[in-house]
């Protein structure tokens, strides 16, 4: 398993693809998602932030996590 790395951010095209990559093959299980919705200025958007839990333990706040961003047109 991996066992940290500096936050990295990746588009996708297709969150379920990429959290089956991330699971299954490499084994970092899903820690948690964040859709958004709405940016700062008030732009309808819709995202969703996928981040996936390294060996230490660490995902999201930590500065440790994978994350990917599926954006849809």
């Amino acid at each position: 398993m991996i066992k940290g790395l500096h936050h990295n951010a990746y588009r996708c095209r297709d969150s379920e693809e990429t959290r089956r990559f991330y699971e299954d093959f490499l084994g970092l299980p899903l820690a948690g998602t964040l859709a958004i919705t709405e940016t700062k200025t008030g732009r309808k958007t819709a995202v969703l932030h996928t981040f996936y839990r390294m060996d230490d333990g660490s995902y999201r706040r930590s500065r440790k996590d994978l994350c990917y961003h599926e954006r849809s047109q």
